[in-house]
């Protein structure tokens, strides 16, 4: 007993502040330790499935036609290095050094952590309307599978008289008589699929079919999320590479058909003149807000499981380019088959052309009907469509959930699966509102309101704290320390978030809120009570920046003046010190096994010796320095995400 009493002393001086042996503080370690990406190519696989989504497909063609064709891509590009990859490598940066999601990132500065909340807001409101567009892709999906394609003919019990294929018609008829009848793929869309009615006061029941579909979309989110970005990222290889297959193919396909080039043409011939109005460049500064999403909070939740050496600024470019790039790619893909589709009904390619769900839903197709094997090309086509919609939905669920668990961590994490369901259950219970039959309206009031102009406040809000607040050679500095590995431009990462990019957001803001223009779809003009709704919805998200700092002021102490200095005072941005003794894929804890030399009511020292195994007799020195040695080394497995040792660390590295 002499010799364990011996070495009782050190150790016990280890294990009074932290004991490796305890399999608790082991248990308690791991389940607070943050999960990483399995590699880098899966965080990035994942970013571009976030930023490439509907919007390049159905959004960015119609955009671009519409505002000068080929001349579009000046201000798009324009905007993509003014805002667009700058406000995307700020929250990557951000997210990668805290390792922390986007609503406990925010304690830098205690007065506006509610901006994590705003971006959570966002982050559900754009979920609630963007997995029925899946639903409507999963339900067309279905019927890709008959023969013939139900959308192909007028013969079927919801076609109306009105209804008149391509080859029925006399394309000799005037201009007003065409307008008047209306196409199997577009009545299979608003009087089958939607069930439309005439307005969005008139809402109607739920329809039985969308509401099935929309439970099988939130069912493969909850299967693909169960285990978290581990999960995520696997599945990211097909969310983001699969759609580029179809775009090829699709392309090649079209480019052999007749009227294609009118389509390219069409898609690409650039009036210059539309540069000189502010609505084209501000139009292409809402799309790059739209397609990016950033201020959403999946940057930062993505970026928060990332390696802290990750070259995030690499990444950043890659997925900034690779995003644009996909929109001016797809582009190609979609006007080709809308020149032939124009070159089959003899009328302008203005006259086919559309956009949104009118697009993906309608025009798209009915183009389809006319390829050789419509089944096949049907198929393709909106699997893509899902892959896209869920690439981008995986994302957002994701953050949405990271951002609750972020709260109470102690608490949650362990409990992620539970939140998770609930989440997912959440929304499809109030996704069943847009499901009845003025789903479409709502769809696309929400569309028109919640993604942008939100987006724009917590963007300049989040990059001005940052840089005036918190400080941007603070901010700076934190890169430096990530990517010291790497040459990085610092000086001009500094410039654009401290001048270029709040003051492009700044006038792209303020151009937005004087836009007076009435929300439609198609000749249907909404009242003017949505527009109240709209701005309301809007209000919502950036009001809890408001409230997130009333609330910080009132748990303050002292006199207003006091209170707003400390909730203003900068906190420094310290990275997430989780230890890390091991990974666990599921995120699960195994079980211990019991060993004697673990037993209660032995002292740590024993416990030490025991490790260190049987000492010969009247070795106190050698027993002594191996209690020591080897309660040093498994305290020293506990290390911080740098890998540098925690406190229990240091001192048996003293003791030795």
């Amino acid at each position: 007993m002499k010799n364990v009493k011996s070495a009782s002393s050190p150790m016990s001086e280890v294990f009074r502040h932290e004991n490796p042996f305890s399999f608790s503080s082991v248990a308690r370690s791991i389940s607070l330790a943050r999960p990483k990406w399995a590699s880098k190519l899966e965080f990035l696989l994942s970013g571009l499935s976030y930023a490439v989504g509907l919007g390049n497909i159905w959004r960015f063609p119609y955009l671009c036609y519409n505002n000068g064709g080929g001349a579009f891509l000046i201000p798009y590009f324009t905007m993509l290095v003014l805002i667009g990859i700058p406000l995307y490598l700020f929250e990557t940066a951000l997210g990668q050094f805290a390792q922390e999601g986007p609503t406990s990132v925010w304690r830098i500065c205690p007065l506006f952590r509610g901006i994590g909340w705003a971006m959570f807001s966002v982050s559900f409101l754009v979920a609630t309307y963007y997995n029925i567009l899946m639903a409507y892709s999963l339900n067309f999906l279905i019927y890709s599978f008959q023969g013939p394609l139900p959308w192909s003919h007028c013969n079927n019990s919801w076609n109306s008289p009105n209804c008149i294929t391509i080859q029925s018609q006399n394309l000799t008829s005037n201009a007003t008589d065409a307008l008047a009848l209306k196409s199997p793929p577009e009545e299979f869309f608003t009087r089958y699929i939607l069930n439309q009615s005439d307005s969005i006061e008139n809402v109607g029941p739920v329809r039985v079919e969308t509401a099935l579909c929309l439970l099988v979309c939130w069912a493969m989110i909850y299967m693909c999320l169960l285990n978290g970005i581990q999960s995520l990222g696997k599945v990211s290889y097909f969310t983001a590479l699969f759609p580029y297959i179809v775009l090829t193919v699709f392309l090649v396909e079209g480019l052999s058909l007749p009227g294609a080039a009118a389509g390219i043409d069409f898609y690409l011939k650039p009036d210059w003149d539309t540069l000189l109005t502010f609505q084209v460049w501000l139009k292409a500064a809402q799309q790059i807000f739209f397609s990016l999403s950033p201020c959403w909070g999946g940057v930062i939740a993505l970026a928060s499981y990332s390696d802290f050496h990750n070259n995030c600024v690499r990444d950043t470019m890659v997925i900034g380019i690779g995003n644009c790039i996909t929109s001016f790619y797809g582009g190609f893909a979609i006007f080709s088959i809308i020149g032939h589709m124009a070159s089959v009904k003899g009328v302008p390619v203005a006259d086919v052309i559309d956009t949104g769900a009118g697009l993906a839903f309608i025009a798209y197709p009915e183009a389809i009907t006319k390829l050789p094997f419509p089944q096949m090309w049907s198929v393709l086509f909106f699997v893509m469509l899902l892959s896209l919609g869920f690439g981008t939905m995986f994302t957002i669920v994701e953050s949405v959930v990271t951002s609750i668990v972020d709260v109470k961590p102690k608490v949650l994490a362990s409990r992620k699966k539970i939140i998770l369901l609930a989440v997912c259950l959440g929304y499809f219970l109030i996704g069943l509102v847009m499901c009845t039959r003025a789903g479409m309206y709502i769809v696309q009031l929400l569309d028109n309101f919640v993604a942008v102009l939100s987006s724009l406040v917590i963007g300049l809000t989040e990059v001005l704290v940052v840089s005036y607040v918190y400080g941007a050679d603070r901010f700076i500095g934190n890169m430096r320390q990530m990517l010291s590995a790497y040459r990085v431009a610092y000086a001009y990462w500094k410039y654009m978030f401290k001048f270029v990019v709040p003051g492009t957001i700044a006038v792209v803001l303020c151009v937005t809120l004087s836009e007076d223009e009435p929300t439609s779809y198609g000749s249907y003009v909404f009242p003017s009570w949505t527009s109240s709704v709209g701005y309301g919805l809007n209000f919502i998200s950036v009001s809890l920046i408001v409230l997130g700092a009333i609330l910080q002021l009132s748990s303050e102490n002292g006199t207003f003046t006091e209170r707003f200095r400390s909730a203003i005072k900068a906190r420094k941005l310290r990275r997430r010190k989780v230890p890390i003794l091991m990974d666990f894929p599921n995120g699960t804890i195994p079980q211990r096994k019991k060993d004697p030399n673990l037993a209660s009511g032995r002292s740590s020292a024993e416990r030490a010796a025991a490790f260190q195994g049987p000492t010969r007799p009247n070795a106190e020195s050698t027993t002594t320095a191996g209690a020591i040695e080897a309660g040093a080394k498994l305290a020293r497995s506990t290390v911080t995400t740098d890998g540098t040792e925690t406190t229990a660390g240091k001192i048996a590295a003293k003791a030795t």
